[in-house]
């Protein structure tokens, strides 16, 4: 029994550790989605930068247990420098000259106690005049979360990234106010569900949103379009929209009926010109994600199913030596032969 209770401990302390790790590394297990820890911290410069200065230093840090042999820095998406030598964990940077323009920029690290690239969040940079963003970012004063606030005005097309719960998409339309609220952001990499709920307000009305889906809203209830908003991602928890403006209707001026000069116009065939049918690029799919999460599911039910192997064979062993001991003993019983007990004697009455 002690041996038994042994095993016992040892496997499930082993399978709590497998889950442990499982969740840790991004799992999604019926929905629920543990969302990365960026290991690579940017510190400078700022998220949403405008500045004049064309020589930038891009400065990050790293925690010291990881050993990391290179690092690179990505502006939008493509490779600008690597660095291998001098790597700091408290003050690393990568300095790069650059020209004028908006650069989306992040760093990618390698870390070879693990053969593993880590990969921080991506922030912004504006290069030459100060012109003010369409799109304002602030921090709410006292809660968790941030505002976007952007005003409408035709032909307006703006992409909002890394949206959380918690933070408040705000449209400003002739000096009025109106906030969409992010309540929750649902992703189920086994059933590949993607989703937004969202909360516009004033009127406090409730709108689901799934991802490649877009959705026109009436902020005002004046019984016009004011804006569209499009969910176009998901990812690690983090919704990605984007705000356009619809163009007004023109009016359809109705044309004058030709007046009949006599004169047969002439027969003109016009042909179609032939096309080559574009060919639509299949939606982006997280196959890496799908897999890992399929094999990830296999791994934990496997190692459920052998936790319980090995505790129940245990007990099944145990009851079955205890049934066998009881059909010896009885069968020893068998041929015991009792003891014949004394007859009692008979007392003689007296005369």
């Amino acid at each position: 029994m002690r041996r038994a209770a042994r095993i016992e401990i040892f496997f499930g302390l082993f399978a709590l550790a497998l889950i442990y790790l499982v969740l840790a590394k991004d799992a999604s297990i019926t929905g629920f989605i543990t969302s990365p820890s960026y290991e690579i911290l940017l510190v400078s410069p700022p998220h949403d930068l405008q500045t004049t200065q064309t020589s930038m230093a891009f400065m990050f840090k790293y925690p010291y247990n990881l050993e990391i042999t290179e690092c690179s820095l990505i502006l939008n998406d493509e490779l600008a420098r690597t660095a291998n030598a001098l790597l700091s964990p408290r003050d690393t940077r990568i300095r790069v000259d650059l020209v004028e323009g908006s650069y989306l920029w992040r760093i990618e690290c390698l870390d070879a106690s693990t053969n593993t690239r880590l990969i921080s969040n991506t922030r912004r940079l504006s290069i030459g005049e100060q012109v003010e963003p369409e799109l304002k970012i602030s921090k709410f004063p006292g809660r968790d979360g941030y505002l976007y606030s952007f005003e409408l005005r035709e032909g307006l097309e703006l992409e909002i990234n890394e949206v959380l719960p918690n933070d408040v998409l705000r449209a400003v339309k002739d000096e009025n106010e109106y906030d969409i609220n992010i309540l929750r952001i649902f992703q189920d990499y086994s059933t590949g569900i993607e989703n937004v709920e969202l909360m516009n307000t004033p009127g406090d009305k409730r709108i689901r949103l799934e991802t490649g889906k877009s959705i026109p809203l009436d902020l005002n209830n004046d019984w016009e379009d004011d804006m569209i908003l499009a969910l176009t991602d998901i990812s690690y928890r983090k919704a990605f929209f984007k705000v356009s403006v619809p163009a007004p209707e023109e009016e359809v001026v109705p044309e004058e009926e030709p007046r009949d000069t006599g004169i047969e116009a002439p027969t003109i065939i016009i042909k179609p010109l032939e096309m080559e049918e574009e060919e639509k690029e299949p939606a982006e799919i997280s196959e890496k994600e799908g897999a890992f999460g399929i094999v990830q599911l296999f791994v934990i039910g496997l190692v459920i199913v052998v936790i319980i192997a090995l505790i129940t064979t245990p007990r099944d062993k145990k009851e079955k030596d205890e049934r066998s001991y009881i059909s010896a003993l009885k069968e020893r019983v068998k041929f015991i032969k009792p003891k014949k007990k004394p007859a009692k004697r008979k007392r003689r009455k007296k005369k």
